[in-house]
Order: structure tokens, then sequence, then C-alpha cells
């Protein structure tokens, strides 16, 4: 499947044997359209569609605890679903993917609980952009939203599975972090070699 996705993703796009010159009058009709009609969001390409039905027949075999939503605006395509930690605990994640996925990086959010507890009182939705936390910032309607990746470091070729494991990791290292007050980086460095079998959770 692996080879499939890189031979899909390494071909160049496809270009027609018509002429792509258009007339003057035309390109000004084509600038004035622009003007005047609003701007909206351009549709995926052949190769993210294909990419994106790789996605979801990975999703349905290695975590079918979470479903594809593909909206008509492709920056509003996500991925949901919950999961229950090792102590019992109910997890909502959802990962956005955004116009240019997969060569940008998709956003993680915690959406329940919307709150997300600190070890002695208050909530980790306030602690932004936090190494200790493993957060990027607040996400919509203020959720917490969880630092998979650095940005700089995103790599096209990971998917989705590869975020929902790294969103799992954060909630069973958050789960001893409320208990035991060490960091959850610390415990998101114990586990990132355990590659957790979503449909357990």
């Amino acid at each position: 499947m692996w080879e499939k996705l890189k031979r899909i993703w390494s071909q160049s796009p496809g270009i027609s044997s018509r002429s792509t010159r258009a007339s003057s009058q035309t390109q000004r009709t084509q600038a004035q359209t622009q003007q005047t009609k609003p701007k909206t969001q351009e549709a995926r390409t052949e190769k993210q569609k294909i990419r994106l039905a790789i996605e979801n027949e990975i999703l349905k075999r290695k975590a079918s605890r979470f479903c594809f939503f593909k909206h008509k605006q492709p920056a509003e395509t996500y991925v949901v679903g919950w999961i229950k930690t090792s102590d019992g605990y109910r997890y909502e994640l959802k990962v956005l993917l955004g116009p240019k996925f997969p060569d940008q990086m998709p956003r993680l959010f915690v959406v329940s609980p919307h709150k997300a507890p600190k070890y002695g009182g208050g909530f980790i939705n306030n602690a932004g952009l936090s190494h200790k936390f493993h957060t990027r910032g607040k996400g919509p309607n203020g959720c917490v939203e969880i630092c998979h990746c650095k940005e700089s470091s995103w790599d096209p070729s990971r998917n989705i599975l590869s975020v929902l494991i790294k969103g799992v990791i954060w909630c069973e290292a958050h789960r001893k972090y409320v208990k035991t007050g060490e960091t959850i980086a610390h415990f998101c460095d114990e586990l990132k070699d355990q590659v957790p079998d979503l449909n357990n959770y």
C-alpha cells in the first residue's frame, strides 16, 4: 500500500496537450470575474482524493472507532472518534485535515472533555504553547490542541493513523499527569515507543 501511495504522490501533475495561452481579452475577463466574485476554497486535487481514500481504508481497518467526514469545503474535512484510556476515562479526538493535507500538517484537538484538568486544579486549555503539556494552544471553542509533531518536521508520508496514535498516547499521559503531577511531556517520552492498537480503545 505504501509503495502505491509513494508512486501516486511522486507523479507530477498531468499537463494538457492543448495550448495554455489565452487571449488577453479572456485574461481580462477572468481577472474581472475574480474581482467581483467572492473567493472560494479550491477543490481537492485528484492526488488528494486518492490519498484520502487510502487514509479512510486504513482507519476502517486500524481505528474503526474513528470516522471520516468529508466536507464540500476542504478546510472542514476531519476525522473524529472516541477512545477510552486504560483507566476507563473517555476522550473524543478530532483531526482537522485542512485544504493542503497531506503537504500541510493536520491539527489534533481534544474535543471532549472540553476542559482538560490540571494536576492540583485549573485547566490545561489556558496553557497555550507548552512543551510541558505537549500543547499548541487553544483550538475551536477553546478546546486543547495537542502538539503531535513540529510543523517544520511534518512529513507528508505520515498518515492520519499515526496522528491519532500520538493523540492516544497524549490521553494516556494526561491521565497519569492528573494523578501524579509529573509532566505530560515526561509520560509521552515514556510511552512514545508504544504503538497502541486503536481498535482496543
